[in-house]
């Protein structure tokens, strides 16, 4: 077996002390040739981190040369990674990206800002890795810059340590941090080991150190995936052994690692465990090996391509009614799928309608629109809304107005509606409804006694207008007669009508009510109350006699307009009953109470 000098020692060391020789198994230290054989061409590249001083630190970058057998420093940065295709190399440096080829123009380029270190950079393709940045998971291409966020990979977690992630070529994502692997259709599990986390290429296998250092898992995680068991290799050293996997990034053959026992950087063989160390390396290690040539490209270049402005509908519609308010507001959401929209600018024409930024930068941005229809007659109108953004262009959407005329009767007679009963002398009110914009000069008011053949004109020789304290709620003594007609039917009905002639602007009483002559029955029917009709009847010397259609025994109580009872009668079912209290002129309250169910109405005394 090929023993290193450190090695030698601590083994001498090991024979003095314990007089036994510790067997150590797998696969055996190899040379440069030997990795040579194994690689394209004879050609690939070795690179880790010289050492940190503890996890989040940055050291030197080195990079191995296999068929040249050189290495060169690159600069202080942290977790390397070779691109596919082996041409090229990023790193994390601080809050940024940073790229170069692998051979030729050895120029850093700056691919990313902003992003958060311990997620590490990860080669998705030969022009994009993927980043964490902005609380999410971002692609970026390393030429123009050109970002797209990736929900399905966000979804897996954003944390952690020792970070890997692939995607894989169904198109499936694939994470793996600490001890624990998931899969962006639903799958995940462990790794097997305690730490030294990665992703095999096609992203289907996890690494995973077992807790004596001794021997790392590898484990199919998706159809298609490896499992065996990778061996240090070299000479036991107590308490250390190997550390820090990370697959190589284009050849499943070959697992990166630290060799703990002499802090050195090597390329592990699966199935043997044969191992060739690369240099020199202290503290924390981590690193990237990869098969083939670096091809002559160059770096990718070009400008963003920048981010498309949608918005989320082509249309808004509103509606409203000429001569009401403005309709509501409406919100237009705008985004964008990559980068950021900058100096947001809002157009709207015609003048009616205006819109309103919530927001002026950020991916996804909320527009008020309003319609002001202040002077518009009723129709069909157009108006457009152009949205635009200093770096990712504009979009447009149409706004559509519709104004139709007022639907609502311009007067409507609320009291009285029909069914009901008053007596000569009694003050009722006369209600409506009015669209008052249509009724500016005001109303007329007139009862009929015919069910509406002939009017009888009740308002005076002037209207009733808006803003007059009877507007809406006409308060009329019922007289004896209007024009020498009597008043006294069964068939009268109030029209309220525009005070202008000939707009065809009025309304009748639905149903025809009753007004009875002095001392003539006045009838209420009350659902509420006790079931039956029931009627009361003043006679010219004060007396009054109730009829009562209710059932069983029931109380009939009469009260003044000041709450005093003036008289009680006890009813024992449907009849006539009468009191011969002698009661002045006025409004009374006629009170029946059955089964602890009242009912009440009102009755006048005109003597």
């Amino acid at each position: 077996m090929y023993w290193r000098g450190k090695g030698v020692r601590f083994l001498l060391a090991g024979l003095l002390a314990c007089g036994n020789v510790v067997s150590v198994s797998g696969g055996q230290e190899r040379d440069r040739s030997w990795l040579q054989g194994k690689c394209t061409g004879g050609e690939g590249a070795v690179v880790w981190e010289y050492g940190r001083a503890d996890g989040n630190n940055e050291s030197m970058i080195k990079m191995f040369e296999v068929s040249t057998g050189e290495t060169e420093d690159i600069e202080a940065g942290y977790m390397p990674e070779f691109s596919p295709d082996a041409s090229k190399l990023a790193w994390v440096k601080g809050s940024t990206v940073r790229g170069r080829l692998r051979a030729g123009d050895a120029a850093i380029h700056t691919i990313a800002s902003g992003v958060t270190k311990n997620g590490g950079v990860h080669w998705i393709s030969n022009t994009e890795v993927v980043v964490v940045k902005g609380g999410a998971w971002v692609t970026v291409h390393i030429g123009t810059g050109e970002e797209t966020e990736v929900p399905d990979l966000t979804a897996l977690g954003l944390g952690g340590t020792e970070i890997d992630v692939k995607l894989c070529d169904d198109g499936i994502w694939s994470r793996v941090s600490g001890t624990e692997w998931q899969t962006s259709d639903g799958q995940s599990g462990s790794t097997g080991g305690h730490c030294s986390s990665s992703l095999s290429p096609d992203g289907r296998s996890t690494t995973g150190l077992h807790q004596n250092h001794d021997e790392c898992e590898l484990r199919g995680i998706r159809s298609g995936g490896h499992s065996s068991m990778l061996q240090r290799t070299l000479a036991d050293c107590s308490s250390k052994g190997f550390d820090n996997h990370r697959w190589s990034s284009n050849d499943p053959r070959f697992v990166a690692a630290q060799y703990e026992c002499d802090s050195m950087f090597g390329v592990w063989e699966r199935g043997t465990s044969d191992v060739f160390l690369a240099g020199d390396c202290t503290g924390e290690s981590y690193g990237d090996f990869t098969n083939g040539p670096a091809n002559d490209e160059p770096w990718p270049t070009g400008s963003p391509a920048g981010p498309e402005i949608v918005s989320e509908r082509d249309l808004l519609e509103f509606s409203a009614v000429a001569g009401e308010g403005n309709p509501s507001s409406q919100s237009m959401t705008v985004s964008t799928e990559a980068g950021e929209l900058l100096d947001v600018r809002a157009d709207a024409r015609p003048a009616w309608l205006m819109v309103d930024l919530s927001a002026a930068s950020g991916r996804e941005i909320t527009v008020t629109n309003t319609a002001d229809i202040t002077g518009l007659p009723a129709g069909e109108y157009s108006g457009e809304v152009d949205i635009s953004s200093a770096n990712a262009g504009s979009v447009t959407y149409t706004v559509a107005l519709s104004i139709t005329e007022d639907a609502r009767p311009p007067v409507l007679v609320v009291s009285p509606n029909g069914g009901e009963t008053f007596a000569v002398g009694q003050t009722i009110r006369i209600a409506w409804d009015a669209v008052e914009d249509l009724l500016d000069r005001g109303v007329e008011i007139a009862v009929s006694v015919d069910d509406g053949l002939d009017w009888l004109v009740i308002s005076g020789a002037k209207s009733v207008a808006p803003g007059d304290t009877s507007w809406e709620a006409f308060t009329w003594e019922i007289p004896d007669s209007v024009d020498g007609v009597s008043l006294v039917s069964t068939a009268c009905r109030v029209r309220v009508e525009d005070y202008d002639e000939g707009t065809g602007r009025v309304d009748v009483s639905d149903g025809v009510f009753t007004i009875v002559g002095r001392g003539q029955p006045v009838r209420w029917h009350s659902p509420a109350g006790p079931s039956g009709a029931w009627a009361v009847s003043f006679r010219r010397n004060g007396s009054l006699t109730i009829v009562s259609g209710v059932l069983g025994p029931h109380v009939i109580a009469v009260y003044s307009p000041h709450g005093r009872e003036v008289a009680r009668l006890d009813a024992s079912g449907p009849g006539q009953y009468a009191s011969w209290a002698m009661l002045p002129s006025g409004v009374f309250l006629v009170r029946i109470l059955a089964n602890g169910n009242p009912v009440a109405g009102k009755a006048v005394m005109i003597r």
